[in-house]
């Protein structure tokens, strides 16, 4: 399935199962049924059952309960009906959106930063509290990582805005500049 497609429905999906955590009050239950199904979803041994259209669907639902029994009825519900449409691996996506949804209404953004060394806790803080100027009155969740291939600086992602602030980005463009 092309991967617009995907992303398309999987915002529908998203959407109307927000609109009923919404109506239900159930905001953190069903988001921990949507990571819960994107977790085993994700694999990808596990996918091709559920999408096998040769495996009987008494059979799907039987390892379904095995696999999730921690889901609340409706989450099961959700589950069941991906696997009979055989969308089973929209659920990866559904979570994400869900999660987005959910921390626009919360007003929480979500940072990442690539450094080329590790950063202390407090450095991460530090960068959390800069980064609120630049979206205003939400929180930042900041999480860190670590790619020594951009040298030194920093690279961040807030939302949907990428700040490139490494030193391969900046030799790339000085070696850029010497050829042109």
């Amino acid at each position: 399935m092309p991967r617009k497609l995907l992303l398309s429905s999987s915002k529908r999906y998203a959407q109307a199962i927000f609109d009923l955590a919404q109506q239900r009050n159930e905001m953190d239950a069903w988001k921990a049924d949507l990571e819960a199904a994107a977790g085993v979803f994700s694999d990808s041994a596990f996918l091709s059952v559920m999408d096998n259209p040769d495996v009987l669907l008494s059979n799907k639902e039987a390892i379904l309960k095995n696999a999730l029994p921690q889901l609340r009825p409706l989450g099961y519900n959700f589950v069941r009906l991906l696997v009979r449409r055989r969308r089973a691996s929209l659920a990866p996506g559904v979570a994400r959106e869900f999660q987005r949804m959910l921390d626009a209404r919360r007003g929480i953004v979500r940072a990442q930063a690539t450094t080329a060394v590790a950063l202390s806790d407090a450095e991460v803080q530090d960068l959390a509290a800069r980064l609120k100027g630049l979206v205003g009155d939400k929180q930042v969740q900041m999480t860190a990582s670590v790619d020594p291939a951009i040298v030194g600086g920093l690279v961040v992602r807030v939302g949907d805005r990428l700040l490139d602030g490494s030193t391969r980005t900046r030799l790339e463009r000085l070696r850029q500049s010497l050829a042109g």
